[in-house]
């Protein structure tokens, strides 16, 4: 990774980060809920991929269109966000699989 490579990044996560506070406060709360969860769980691609902007992008849609928040995603944030990673892969799925390799029997 370039110098270059790290300031585009940065400009990026600037940029992302405007938009966030550009929402509506509680629509600023949920994503910062969902982002710590998403921090937790692990996915992959999580700051390089698409999901957090495609979240930012979801949010302006609804906000513009007058929609709370919750109407939006629903009661639960978790499930919302276990939903939108259930076919990624995350930091625990390859954890598990290291164990998984280093805990079976080696093949004969």
């Amino acid at each position: 990774m370039t110098i270059r490579d790290i300031i585009e990044g940065k400009k990026k996560w600037h940029s992302h980060v405007a938009r966030v506070n550009a929402l509506p406060p509680d629509y600023q709360i949920v994503y910062k809920e969902m982002q710590k969860y998403l921090l937790k769980v692990g996915p992959v691609d999580m700051v390089d991929g698409p999901l957090l902007s495609g979240i930012v992008d979801f949010f302006e849609e609804g906000a513009a269109s007058g929609q709370g928040v919750l109407e939006l995603i629903g009661d639960d944030v978790a499930a919302f966000c276990d939903d939108l990673i259930k076919d990624s892969p995350t930091y625990a799925d390859i954890y598990q699989e290291s164990i998984r390799r280093k805990m079976s029997p080696p093949e004969v």
